[in-house]
């Protein structure tokens, strides 16, 4: 595989080989996509975290009617407007 580098990622990769914590263009590589893996990752546990917690709160909503849904609405809007 060839892979074409703008001139600001040559540099980069170029400046991690100088500093002499990798000893080739393919460890920088590896590691920048080790690093991008383990972002994807953590993402992805983010979202799945946010749809757990939205699943819960509409458990928690699901047993109400619309009546006392509205009410809980009106209530909390009313405590904003006295702040």
């Amino acid at each position: 595989m060839s892979i074409t580098l703008t001139p600001e990622q040559e540099r980069q990769v170029l400046d991690r080989l100088q500093s002499g914590r990798y000893s080739s263009a393919g460890d920088v590589i590896s590691e920048a996509l080790k690093l991008l893996e383990k972002r994807d990752r953590g993402q992805q546990d983010g979202l799945d975290d946010m749809l757990e917690t939205d699943d819960r709160e509409s458990e928690a909503w699901s047993h109400l009617g619309a009546q006392q849904i509205l009410a809980a609405a009106t209530d909390e809007d009313s405590i904003y407007d006295e702040l």
